[in-house]
């Protein structure tokens, strides 16, 4: 059986090894150059300055890079470690705040053999952080960036949500998510719903519309029919929402005191979140 051969693959596999010893090589090189101070003479003030600005790397590389350097120099199962090229420097940068002489064999082994994700969990548990607060801020003109901590069951539910969805990245996820909520559960576009409904069937209540009540489609112009079952109250521009209504009864008791609660009928509640967008306009007077 002939086996197919891949040039490229073959290639890649190739470049892929000599990254990784060239990576642990550039540690070794870095660590000299300190120790000789070859930055100061090549009019560099610091370390950092020199990678960047000489040698062409990233702020994030360098200070990664930089940083390995300076630990292996403490730990020497660390430098022997780099030196064989049994654990690369993006597995060892997770460890680093954590890493000590004592706890080298235990750590250094977990880079080898964890995934990154997996290493960054470990740490966690080992030194966690305290909570930042969240934020959110500009990036572009219509976009923004959102930095919040959620909890490792939550981030599992938003990928399981993501592959229902078949979203290409968290935004999506979200924006599937957001979407769903507010159709079901948005007073504003429940109301919005029981208007379009409503506005087919004849006879039925508009919200903003008539504020007398209709009896089989059309407006009464004097007493209700008999049988006939006044609709519920018309919203006035002194209702305000809020979880309890109290509804005055036509009905009063002695010293005009309110008749009994009632809860707010869902026709009223349509109206009064169409009115104002469902934010409260109750206004306290001091």
């Amino acid at each position: 059986m002939t086996i197919k051969k891949f040039p490229l693959h073959e290639k890649a596999l190739a470049l892929a090894k000599d990254f990784g010893r060239l990576e642990n090589e550039l540690i070794a090189v870095l660590q000299e150059i300190e120790a000789q101070k070859i930055y100061l003479e090549l009019g560099f003030s610091s370390l950092f300055k020199y990678a960047t600005a000489s040698l062409g790397l990233s702020e994030a590389n360098a200070y990664t890079f930089i940083a390995v350097a300076r630990k292996a120099k403490s730990i020497p199962l660390l430098q022997q470690s780099l030196e064989e090229a049994s654990v690369s420097v993006s597995k060892v940068k997770p460890i680093l705040a954590v890493l000590e002489p004592e706890n080298s064999k235990a750590w250094i082994q977990k880079a080898k053999t964890l995934s990154k994700a997996e290493i960054e969990k470990q740490v966690a548990g080992f030194a966690p952080k305290a909570k930042k607060r969240e934020k959110v801020q500009y990036v572009r003109e219509e976009a923004l960036r959102m930095h919040l901590e959620v909890r490792e069951e939550i981030y599992q539910k938003l990928k399981r949500v993501q592959e229902i969805s078949a979203s290409k990245n968290l935004e999506e996820t979200l924006e599937a998510l957001v979407d769903v909520y507010l159709k079901t559960k948005d007073p504003i576009e429940k109301a919005k719903r029981v208007q379009k409904k409503s506005a087919a069937a004849p006879g039925s209540y508009r919200p903003g519309g008539s504020d007398r009540t209709t009896v089989g489609g059309r407006v009464p112009t004097g007493k209700l029919p008999t049988g006939a079952k006044p609709r519920a109250p018309v919203l006035t521009n002194a209702c305000v929402l809020t979880n309890a209504c109290v509804i005055k009864s036509e009905k009063t008791l002695p010293g005009d005191k309110v008749f009994g609660r009632k809860p707010i009928p869902a026709e009223i509640k349509h109206q009064v979140f169409l009115r104002d967008g469902g934010r409260c306009q109750l206004k306290v007077e001091s």
